[in-house]
């Protein structure tokens, strides 16, 4: 009797481990840069801290930043020159390592002096399917079995994003006047 009582408890605890784990995998709902507003849309927001950079200057790094970085023929791109306040575009991602698969979202880019407020209010899935173009709110897409490749990738290929975006705004592209 005693024989089979040990198998059986390492049987359960091992039972109980793999459910933890899938019901842990079920509560990750979203990539890990993304957060998700109460009407269930996925979103990321981040102020950028440039002390010694005047709105002005900040304004034309991220706008060189976006014509070299987010330009393309299906890209509009909304500049406000007037006051310098805002910039408004869009942007599609293709996932690192998962072929036909991209992320489009839209950016909206707010000026202060010594402050740029990123944010990206939605994120739209993209993938060729049996021939098919699917696209979906990436915040509906549950995490687990093959998708948690997508999240990781799009957490990596975000995240270089972000990395570009703050060079962008921390360095500015001096142009050389000799040509």
């Amino acid at each position: 009797m005693k024989k089979f009582i040990v198998p059986i408890l390492l049987l359960l605890v091992c039972l109980f481990a793999y459910v933890s784990q899938a019901q842990n995998d079920e509560k990750k709902e979203l990539p890990v840069t993304l957060e998700r507003r109460e009407n269930k849309q996925v979103y990321f927001e981040k102020v950028y801290m440039v002390e010694t950079a005047s709105k002005a200057d900040l304004y034309q790094r991220v706008k060189e930043w976006v014509t070299t970085n987010l330009s393309s023929s299906d890209n509009n791109i909304s500049f406000d020159d007037q006051d310098k306040d805002y910039i408004n575009t869009t942007a599609r991602m293709p996932l690192e390592g998962l072929s036909g698969i991209s992320v489009s979202f839209k950016v909206s880019i707010h000026f202060k002096d010594g402050k740029v407020k990123l944010e990206c209010p939605s994120f739209t899935y993209i993938s060729m399917t049996e021939g098919r173009l699917v696209e979906s709110e990436l915040g509906n897409i549950k995490f687990g079995g093959a998708n948690k490749r997508i999240y990781r990738s799009f957490d990596k290929t975000f995240e270089k994003f972000l990395q570009s975006f703050d060079n962008g705004i921390h360095y500015s592209q001096k142009k050389s006047d000799n040509w």
